[in-house]
């Protein structure tokens, strides 16, 4: 089974379970969602009567999109392949969850076990110097 993750959209999170079928699962919040991301994956999990022990391999949405959000998800993607042992891949561009899918399943069998995946964030940073602040002389 392979585990999907999309963060790629600023208030939406999709996960998904690829077996023998496509399942996903997709939630809108009002606030940056990515520390979702986690509970959304597990929750699917549980609904489908799987455990991280059935995930054989995780495909993750690696951009573009925000950056904390694509961060979090190659975050999460990176650790669970240490810890349960299994590739992780990433997938640039905005797809669907079944194209998600279809390329993750091209790219799994060549992801190096413990090679992380990067995300890409399409554009520079975009890097502010802080306000100068007003020196103040002691009295």
């Amino acid at each position: 089974m392979m585990l999907l993750l999309d963060s790629t959209r600023s208030s939406e999170l999709r996960v998904g379970l690829m077996g023998q079928r496509l399942v996903a699962l997709t939630r809108r919040f009002d606030q940056p969602a990515s520390s979702h991301l986690l509970r959304l994956a597990d929750e699917l999990l549980k609904k489908h009567k799987a455990t991280v022990k059935d995930v054989r391999g995780i495909v993750v949405a690696s951009g573009p999109g925000p950056f904390s959000a694509l961060r979090t998800a190659c975050a999460l993607a990176n650790a669970m392949s240490f810890a349960l042992r299994v590739p992780a891949a990433g997938v640039r561009g905005e797809l669907t969850m079944k194209q998600l899918a279809e390329q993750g399943r091209k790219k799994l069998p060549r992801a190096k076990l413990g090679s992380p995946v990067m995300p890409f964030y399409g554009t520079p940073p975009n890097i502010t110097r802080p306000p100068r602040r007003l020196r103040r002389h002691p009295s």
